[in-house]
């Protein structure tokens, strides 16, 4: 018993209950976007915005905002709600 003790103090044991935090990063095929404003607007974590730029179509498309790179949590919220597939998610977790 006092080997088993030994082994499993606080300090050598990894927490079982502690989650994983998932990162992403946002990828935005221009040509598709048509400004539909979808993933912009259901993004938990408030990631996207509209370009200030237009497209050859005529559409201002989605893009990460500046500083919000590492805020993604790879929920791919707005992979789902896309409805020209103009977006997807890279999952970048450590």
């Amino acid at each position: 018993m006092a080997i088993a003790n030994s082994l499993l103090t606080p300090e050598s044991r990894a927490p079982i209950d502690k989650p994983v935090r998932h990162h992403g990063l946002v990828h935005v095929i221009e040509g598709r976007c048509k400004e539909c404003n979808f993933c912009v607007t259901f993004c938990p974590e408030e990631v996207l915005e509209i370009a200030d730029h237009y497209t050859a179509r005529g559409y201002r498309p989605a893009r990460v905002k500046a500083g919000k790179e590492g805020d993604c949590i790879a929920c791919r919220f707005c992979e789902h709600v896309c409805p020209d597939y103009a977006i997807y998610v890279v999952e970048d977790t450590p």
